[in-house]
């Protein structure tokens, strides 16, 4: 059997390939998020009950640990220089994504893939939404939501990141609050890991993470700190000066949260903020798929970043097809 049937035949019994398909890791990701990433509206409205902060971090913070759970100590205060979004501003951004080796259902299989998402968001839920294929055809292969612009509110997001912390030992006690049996998101089946809390794995947490960072929506501060989370996650690599793909200077962070394999995420050494990821690839040059992001603070929806508004350094963007 040729290995295009393989992979075919494997999709077809609901397996992932071995090592994992990059992009079709990416469109399950788009998703199998969906069901989870209702983030916190259950937490917040715990948050509302239980008054300002102090009633809430009691019961933000009631999580139960049993002997042979993993503990994670007090990570301090966020330690990169992300700005906060002042109102009325948007945060730019671009997220450029190919790869090579995916395959579609059926007998249709594509080589390469490419496209580029552009959004802009503001802290009252406002924003714009495009999207430019650079391979010819790239929607009838991944699917994009909604694009245009958008009033306040009405972003198109399934991500709600209202009363996230920027602190980050808050903000890991949020993740857990609602990654536990009892929370908003219990753990997805494909998160493993050692147990921080009673039905949260480091697995949970860190794909509530990763869902925060590729979400166009959020602030710079609230990204940042969800280095800090991951970055006091058993089971993550970081590996200091590095570049990314774009070769910017960058700080590594490898891990794995699902079946698919390790991911190598690239953050700015400066702010904190994500600038790139990597997947696939290991042991198949065939299966791989890379993400560059670009992110600047800039006035309006009709605004494109000036050289002083890049929040890191701006990585080329490849031109869209017609």
């Amino acid at each position: 059997m040729s290995e295009l049937g393989a992979r075919l035949q494997r999709s077809g019994a609901g397996l992932p390939p071995p090592g994992g398909d990059p992009l079709e890791r990416l469109v399950r990701r788009r998703d199998g998020k969906r069901r989870n990433e209702r983030l916190m509206a259950g937490v917040v409205s715990l948050a509302l009950v239980g008054g300002v902060l102090g009633g809430s971090l009691v019961v933000l913070q009631h999580m139960s640990r049993a002997p042979g759970h993993v503990a994670i100590g007090p990570m301090g205060a966020r330690t990169g220089t992300a700005p906060a979004l002042p109102d009325g501003s948007y945060v730019y951004r671009t997220a450029t994504l190919t790869s090579q080796g995916y395959f579609t259902a059926g007998s249709n299989q594509l080589d390469h893939l490419a496209f580029t998402m552009t959004t802009w968001w503001a802290n009252d839920g406002s924003g714009r939404v495009e999207h430019g294929c650079i391979t010819s055809g790239c929607e009838t292969s991944y699917g994009f939501g909604p694009s245009g612009v958008f009033d306040a509110g009405a972003f198109p997001t399934d991500n709600d990141v209202t009363g996230l912390s920027s602190d980050p030992q808050t903000l890991l006690t949020q993740l857990e609050a609602r990654s536990g049996a009892g929370g908003n998101s219990p753990e997805p089946a494909f998160s493993p890991g050692p147990e921080l809390a009673d039905g949260v794995t480091v697995g949970a947490v860190l794909d509530a993470a990763v869902n925060i960072l590729e979400d166009p929506n959020g602030s710079p501060e609230l990204k940042a700190a969800c280095y800090d989370v991951i970055r006091g996650m058993p089971t993550v690599e970081e590996t200091d000066g590095v570049t990314d793909p774009a070769g910017r200077p960058a700080v590594q962070l490898r891990f794995e949260m699902d079946t698919w394999g390790p991911v190598d995420y690239f953050f700015d050494p400066t702010t904190h903020l994500l600038m790139a990821e990597d997947s696939g690839g290991v042991g198949s040059a065939d299966q791989h798929s890379t993400t560059i992001y670009n992110v600047a603070i800039v006035g309006s929806t009709d605004a494109t970043p000036s050289a002083d508004q890049w929040l890191f350094p701006e990585a080329p963007q490849p031109s869209p097809s017609p």
